[in-house]
């Protein structure tokens, strides 16, 4: 059996509060393969609350997922899932300075799938509403507290949204709800029950 070892570099940047914002900490963790001339793409997985999901990066089988489609893995330590929070806005400056370091220019601009669990997935939610345009797709698992008000252009992102079988009710309700408020204008989501 032949193994390979895939070479690759690992960027930290900490992008802190200033006077608008209300975040309370934003640090992000990025893993390239050193063989990846241009990234297509950013596969950033969320944690839970409280979580931090920077060591996904490595992940070998993160790693190899990632590889085959030319993207960025992400993982991150946040704290705020508002985006008038600023958090949103230290998400971008974090890839600005992480295209900087990692002489990949393209990450201020290539999009982000998002796989977020639990309070990482009402994040991705909320962060796909606020700025579309940076998300390719999103599968959002298990939150309670989606924004349920109109998602917008969010509507033409692919996503993947699951619910406990088991769960507590409001939880099943919150993700059910907004699904089915948004089925009847063609949002491109799926909704499943795990």
């Amino acid at each position: 059996m032949l193994y390979c070892t895939i070479h690759s570099q690992v960027y930290d940047v900490s992008i802190p509060e200033d006077d608008s914002a209300s975040y309370n900490y934003a640090d992000f963790r990025l893993w390239i393969n050193d063989s990846t001339d241009s990234l297509r793409g950013i596969y950033w997985f969320m944690h839970p609350n409280n979580g931090d999901s920077r060591n996904v990066v490595y992940d070998t089988m993160y790693q190899n997922l990632v590889n085959q489609q030319d993207f960025a893995l992400l993982g991150a330590h946040i704290f705020n899932m508002h985006m008038d929070s600023g958090i949103g806005d230290a998400v971008i400056a974090a890839m600005d300075s992480l295209a900087i370091s990692s002489g990949h220019q393209e990450i201020s601009f290539i999009p982000f799938f998002i796989n977020g669990f639990s309070w990482g997935g009402q994040f991705g939610y909320h962060f796909a509403k606020w700025m579309p345009e940076r998300v390719l797709g999103l599968i959002t698992q298990k939150g309670g507290y989606h924004d349920t008000t109109n998602a917008g252009s969010a509507i033409e992102i692919p996503t993947l949204m699951i619910v406990g079988e088991e769960d507590l009710d409001y939880r099943i309700e919150n993700l059910t709800s907004i699904f089915y408020n948004h089925r009847n204008i063609n949002a491109k989501w799926i909704l499943a029950m795990e």
